[in-house]
């Protein structure tokens, strides 16, 4: 009889440790460690959870975890979070599934967390990486790409806080695993918070097999091509070939400019443009103006 058990609970346990582990990891951006988006109980992490498991069932194992650090607005508040982040990433079996959603500036813990993995020549491995709303300065936050599989940078022209005035860039570099897209949601462009949208955390667990099989109007899906996507609460995300999101990123730089001058006139600040990073005192300054600028509506990208 104590043989018997000793192979059922044999049996049990290997059946157990053979089950895929798929983890999503949320990481917040700039002073948004008090959020409650990435945060048990959330809106978007209870989404998330619910489609994710639906997604995802026997003999994977999904979890959902919130990586929570000081979001402090400084390089070296980020490094500091990208080590924590490696050394959680290093505390789970290697073989675990790695999917990250980063909001904001927390996109660029992630990309200093790959470049330390690639560092320390890690096993650990991040399968997909989900920015929204990234201020991208590949000069100084670049992902590496040997432990990233694959990048989805989805951003938005009403997102006026992602380049802070044009000192941050909205697309990353072409590369064959890098999809730049312009997203929006219910048929609007959204703001630098609204981009953390639970229409977004239903779709984004099967966004990669969409892509990846070219399902539907994905078919046009291409990383060297720009796109454009449509997502919606009750239908299927919908893709388009964005032919004008050059012409587009040129003339958002401009408005860029252009507030940016308007501020410098109205305060009376004298500041050269573009500046290689905005100093703190400046953007806490700024801050409540470049959102003003999100619920304003603009002439953003009206020929895609």
């Amino acid at each position: 009889m104590f043989f018997l058990y000793f192979l059922l609970s044999l049996f049990c346990f290997c059946s157990l440790s053979t089950k895929e582990v798929i983890l999503f990891n949320l990481v917040h951006g700039t002073w948004a460690q008090k959020s409650t988006w990435h945060k048990e109980q959330g809106g978007f992490f209870e989404m998330l959870k619910n489609w994710a498991t639906k997604k995802y069932t026997t003999p994977q194992v999904v979890s959902i975890n919130s990586f929570e650090w000081s979001g402090k607005l400084t390089h070296e508040s980020r490094l500091k979070a990208a080590k924590q982040l490696v050394y959680s990433i290093k505390e789970l079996p290697v073989d675990t599934t790695i999917h990250i959603i980063a909001h904001s500036h927390g996109a660029n813990v992630v990309f200093l967390a790959s470049n330390i993995l690639a560092q320390e020549k890690s096993k650990h491995h991040i399968e997909i990486c989900f920015l929204l709303g990234a201020p991208i300065n590949v000069k100084k936050y670049k992902p590496c790409m040997d432990k990233i599989s694959y990048v989805y940078n989805m951003f938005s022209f009403k997102d006026y806080v992602q380049t802070v005035f044009g000192t941050y860039e909205r697309v990353l570099p072409e590369h064959e695993r890098i999809m730049n897209v312009e997203i929006t949601i219910n048929g609007t462009q959204p703001g630098h918070s609204e981009l953390i949208s639970e229409v977004l955390a239903k779709w984004l667990p099967t966004f990669h097999e969409i892509c990846q099989q070219k399902q539907d109007s994905f078919k046009l899906c291409n990383s060297k091509k720009p796109g454009i996507v449509h997502f919606f609460e009750h239908k299927k995300p919908l893709y388009a070939l964005n032919i004008h999101q050059k012409k587009s990123l040129e003339y958002d730089k401009q408005i860029q400019r252009n507030m940016f001058d308007t501020y410098c006139k109205s305060t009376n600040t004298h500041d050269t443009y573009p500046q290689k990073e905005i100093n703190i005192e400046l953007f806490e300054s700024t801050l409540d103006r470049v959102f003003s600028f999100e619920h304003q509506p603009q002439e953003l990208n009206k020929d895609a």
